[in-house]
């Protein structure tokens, strides 16, 4: 939806914008997807402009709003996230959607900003957790249980830990969880990371297949599995009760601890936590959860990303 706020006509004029102000509350559905735009002009050159950055040069973006892409300065201005957050123009990609306030010149489309927040990048809430591939050593994809896939970036300030020890991208298992936390951007999916972490003192699937009188494979990941071979004296519990691996069927779901005897393809457990039943929370609409879990039972994805 296009639309223009005049609060100065003087002031528009001087910008060679002169023309009816408009506001189409009867917008078609099709005038409604569009991105929103927006200028309102003060009487002292006050500008707020809604648009779209088009180009990034140095300190100065190209923003597309009304009238055509408007040259912002922001040598001077705050830069700050969707919620608020500190930001920099390195996080600032094209086709972020911003807000700019600051002063308008009276011969171009220019503006000098003094504050600029971007809409499309947060840091709030951002912590998703799944499996890695096209593992680099600044980069990985993360897929999580929902089907949502991640092209996360690392940089000299992130913080990799495996078992709470610091270590590289490489150190990472690709057949346990990763914990990411950082800079997403809402358009791309992409995460500036901040923290990537990992515990791999419990591996947790789905038991599929080989449950023998040693121990069981255990599913990952949408094609990772796990031999599982119990240590002496392993605790196995079904349903919060102790029990014997004689208990344990294909299809449940298993929390295993323990330690690796080969990266990424066998552990030694010392627990084994199984469940047949779906915890649900009193109070609550437990639906999403419920579809969750029948789907992950289905087809034998068992990574747990709960946060």
């Amino acid at each position: 939806m296009k639309k223009l706020l005049v609060l100065a006509p003087a002031a528009l004029l001087l910008l060679g914008l002169a023309g009816p102000a408009f506001a189409q509350d009867n917008a078609s559905a099709a005038e409604l997807v569009k991105p929103h735009i927006e200028v309102s002009i003060g009487a002292q050159g006050n500008v707020t402009l809604v648009g779209t950055v088009s180009a990034i040069s140095g300190k100065t973006l190209s923003v597309s709003s009304w009238g055509g892409v408007w040259t912002v300065d922001t040598t001077n201005a705050k830069l700050v996230r969707r919620f608020g957050g500190e930001s920099n123009l390195a996080e600032f990609k094209v086709g972020d959607k911003v807000t700019v306030h600051g002063t308008a010149t009276t011969s171009s489309l220019a503006i000098t900003a003094k504050s600029v927040q971007n809409e499309t990048i947060q840091a709030k809430g951002v912590n998703p957790i799944g499996t890695i591939s096209n593992v680099t050593a600044t980069s990985f994809t993360l897929s999580t249980r929902d089907g949502k896939t991640y092209s996360v970036t690392t940089d000299s300030s992130t913080k990799i830990t495996l078992n709470k020890a610091t270590t590289t991208l490489a150190g990472l298992l690709t057949s346990v969880a990763v914990r990411v936390d950082g800079v997403i951007n809402r358009n791309d999916n992409s995460i500036l990371a901040s923290r990537v972490s990992q515990d791999t003192t419990m591996s947790r699937g789905v038991i599929v297949s080989n449950i023998t009188a040693s121990g069981f494979t255990l599913m990952v990941g949408a094609s990772t599995t796990l031999q599982v071979t119990l240590a002496s004296g392993a605790v196995i519990k079904l349903n919060g009760n102790l029990a014997t691996l004689a208990n344990l069927t294909t299809g449940i779901r298993a929390n295993v601890e323990g330690t690796w005897i080969v990266k990424d393809s066998s552990i030694l457990a010392t627990k084994v936590s199984a469940s047949t039943v779906i915890k649900l929370e009193a109070g609550k609409d437990n639906r999403s959860e419920k579809k969750e879990v029948k789907s992950e039972l289905k087809t034998n994805l068992g990574l747990h990303l709960g946060q």
